[in-house]
């Protein structure tokens, strides 16, 4: 009795000092809950029982209601295709943001979907489910509480997603993408392709994880494509695909990697990578260490960061205890324009790409190997995977064998040493990739692969 007297007593207090009296409370407390309860209830109510899409539903809260009509009226115009991704904008992945925009300027309505292998989000709605986190979590124990198992309901968002925007194909980025999805579009007859990158197929782990359901997916999937020779000749290896098998490489900005002649520049060696173990960035900084002996005028730039767990870090001590700090700088994460930058002012381009010991994992094709080269950028890299189908050697380029950083260096030094060298790899090169007629037509191949199966 004494504690509900303490309780009415600090109301009472609250309230004269507020002076707002009784609608303090109805200002603080009340209004705002009924306020929830009514938006929630409007919105649910216009998304599914009218079947409205989230924006019309949620349209007082959309300041730029007009922009997403707009788009809205655009989408029932062009024929909507859907990309699933587990990243949105990775720096290091953009071949998908040229494909992406490619297929926009080839008519196509894009639909992103992003946020896990399994898609949570859409670029422009957010997450399919609500963007509210109490509502997601009530909906994960209600999940939990009913044994409906992990992503129930997002699997079902994800099908009414698909239907809701009339989508007519789904392109699935990476096996590990295509793996989870695949079942979804079954279950609703969507057409799906999937992209197999390297990883998805090479590394150890991921294959065990998801190499008996890629069989699935592969019964049910329209296409299959590969960005390099060496992904799909594995696949049809393992898994006897034969017709649905498809090389297509990964797309690069030939506008932007424009040629010009590197013989003039000074010996400047460029790397441009994330930090990962397939990309042995450590085993550059020693071939480059060798290369200072015969050129010790001679600098190391190195673009990119992440990727390899602690592998950056172990490139900074690496470099410390070489004593070559000073020969070495680290641009850290550029935009494909800085890359550019980059590639112009450099003399010879390095990629030391290898199988890695213990996962077996191995590249696609490296998009900055065919970037450099459509720059006219002389590459020396290493006898692996989609390089060795890229560069052929003494001519568009240099190989040597994986791990053999020596030879690497070597190869370095002669390549450097040598104006008409530098002058003739970059020239071939740039022509290699500038004629290639997969890169060259590389949107319109895959818009005639989306057009044979795409829903009528």
């Amino acid at each position: 009795m004494n504690r509900m007297i303490v309780v009415i007593l600090l109301i009472v207090v609250a309230m004269l000092y507020a002076q707002r009296s009784p609608r303090w409370i109805y200002e603080a407390l009340i209004r705002p809950v009924l306020s929830k309860i009514v938006n929630y209830a409007i919105y649910y109510f216009r998304r599914f029982i009218l079947f409205q899409s989230i924006q019309e539903a949620k349209r007082e809260h959309y300041p730029d209601f007009a922009k997403t009509e707009r788009r809205n009226r655009l989408q029932k115009t062009l024929t909507n295709i859907a990309v699933v991704n587990k990243n949105r904008n990775k720096y290091s992945e953009t071949f998908i943001d040229l494909k992406i925009k490619g297929l926009k300027n080839a008519g196509y309505y894009v639909h992103q979907l992003y946020g896990g292998y399994f898609p949570t989000s859409e670029v422009h709605e957010n997450h399919l489910l609500s963007n509210n986190k109490i509502v997601l979590k009530i909906i994960e124990l209600w999940e939990l509480f009913w044994n409906k198992g992990e992503n129930y309901y997002l699997k079902i968002a994800f099908r009414n997603y698909l239907k809701d925007n009339d989508v007519k194909i789904v392109l699935a980025e990476f096996g590990t993408c295509g793996v989870e999805v695949f079942d979804e579009c079954r279950k609703s007859g969507f057409p799906l392709i999937v992209t197999f990158r390297g990883y998805d197929i090479h590394h150890k782990k991921i294959f065990e994880a998801n190499g008996e359901r890629y069989k699935e997916m592969f019964t049910y999937c329209s296409k299959v494509i590969c960005v390099s020779n060496d992904i799909l000749n594995k696949l049809n290896s393992l898994y006897h695909l034969q017709e649905k098998l498809r090389y297509i490489p990964s797309l690069i900005d030939l506008n932007l990697f424009a040629y010009s002649d590197h013989s003039i520049n000074p010996p400047v060696f460029l790397y441009v990578g994330r930090f990962a173990e397939t990309k042995s960035p450590h085993l550059v900084i020693l071939s480059f260490h060798e290369t200072l002996k015969q050129i010790p005028d001679a600098r190391l730039v190195m673009v990119g960061r992440d990727g390899g767990g602690e592998l950056f870090e172990a490139c900074l001590i690496l470099i410390k205890a070489l004593n070559i700090e000073d020969k070495v700088e680290l641009k850290g994460v550029l935009p494909p324009q800085g890359v550019y930058e980059e590639m112009k002012k450099a003399r010879v381009f390095i990629q030391h790409s290898l199988t890695t010991p213990i996962n077996g994992d191995k590249e696609g094709t490296p998009v900055s190997v065919r970037e450099a080269m459509a720059c006219g950028l002389p590459v020396v890299a290493t006898n692996h995977a989609g390089i060795s189908e890229t560069i052929i050697h003494n001519q568009t380029g240099v190989l040597v064998d994986e791990y053999d950083y020596l030879s690497m260096a070597e190869e370095m030094t002669r390549v450097c040493k040598d104006n008409e060298l530098v002058f003739s790899l970059g020239k071939n090169a740039a022509e290699s990739i500038h004629e290639n007629e997969l890169i060259k037509n590389n949107i319109k191949i895959l818009a005639a692969e989306i057009e044979k199966y795409r829903l009528r």
